[in-house]
Order: C-alpha cells, then sequence, then structure tokens
C-alpha cells in the first residue's frame, strides 16, 4: 500500500472529457469545468460540495467526519489506548469505492479515480488547515496497488500514521502520471 501527502499534480483530461470534447468538433474551450456545465451536472456538483468540504467536529481530543458516531470514536479509543491520532486515522477513512457503491468505476477508468482522491485530499488539507489552524492536521491518500479496495482519503492529527497499515512513500507525492 503506498500512502501519500495529496498534491494532484496529474492534470491530464480524464478519458470521458476528451471523447466528449472530441465529439462536439475539439475545441480548447471545452474542459473539464464546461463539461460539468449540463443541466444534469449541477446538482451533482453541488451535492460534491460535502465530499470536497466535508462537515467535521470535535471529540475526546480529535477531529472526526460528521457521520462518525461517538460510539465509533469510543470503540477505537479503547482499541488504540487512547491514542487520538490512530483513533482519527482509522474512522476519517473515506474509501472511494465506498462513496460509489452504484457507479461502475471501472468503466471510468481506474486513474480517474486515484486523480479524485488525491483532489479530495488536497482539497481537505486547506479545509481542516483553515478550521483548525492550531492543529497539524495531515491528510493521506492510500492506493492499494492491486485495487483491492482502492483510493482512500482519511486525515488525522500529526503523525499521521495513514489508513490502515502501510509505509508512507517518500518519493513524489501524488499519483503516478498515466
Amino acid at each position: 500500500m503506498s500512502v501519500r501527502r495529496p498534491i494532484w499534480r496529474d492534470r491530464d483530461d480524464p478519458g470521458f472529457v476528451r471523447e466528449w470534447r472530441e465529439g462536439l468538433g475539439g475545441s480548447d474551450t471545452l474542459t473539464p469545468t464546461a463539461f460539468i456545465d449540463q443541466e444534469a451536472g449541477y446538482p451533482y456538483v453541488v451535492a460534491a460540495a460535502w465530499l470536497f468540504c466535508p462537515q467535521t467536529f470535535e471529540y475526546r481530543g480529535g477531529v472526526f467526519l460528521a457521520g462518525v458516531r461517538a460510539e465509533t470514536v469510543d470503540r477505537w479509543m479503547e482499541e488504540f489506548g487512547g491514542d487520538v491520532g490512530r483513533v482519527e486515522a482509522m474512522v476519517n477513512q473515506t474509501s472511494l469505492f465506498d462513496v460509489f457503491t452504484n457507479v461502475a468505476v471501472d468503466s471510468y477508468g481506474e486513474e480517474n479515480l486515484t486523480r479524485l482522491a488525491y483532489a479530495i485530499g488536497e482539497c481537505w488539507q486547506g479545509v481542516l488547515q483553515r478550521r483548525y489552524p492550531e492543529r497539524d492536521i495531515v491528510v493521506t491518500v492510500a492506493d492499494e496497488p492491486d485495487g483491492a479496495y482502492g483510493p482512500t482519503v482519511s486525515f488525522a492529527e500529526a503523525p499521521c500514521p495513514g489508513p490502515g497499515a502501510g509505509s508512507v512513500d517518500a518519493g513524489r507525492p501524488g499519483p503516478p502520471s498515466a
């Protein structure tokens, strides 16, 4: 498993946007932002704001995503001997496979899901730094090489062990270029 701090550097347009653009004549003005400027896209983009800018709350010395139950935090606090950072990293995990349970994400290309994870992670880092400037919160993106459970975004106060067990990749942050 590779765990990295999120910096989304691979800015190639997704294949489905390139196909859409080519179908409309190939104009350079048809960007990913133009792609979402469709009647059906608006409500999805508005709803996505909750994914990119999640609600959070403080509890037992940690910061957690809204929707995490106090009982869950309490159970992991007991399991991890009160190690708040480990508990944060565990319960704040958001697997994109869990977000898109009704979508055949493979049909859009695995690299797009990885890019999305890095974009979400970079947004979370900024949001959390803004909301909790006194804390050293670290956002991580983990992606299993075999794709068993897809990209996972998490955060914890530093030092952040990342979601689950894994080594921190000291190489270039961000997803590999496709």
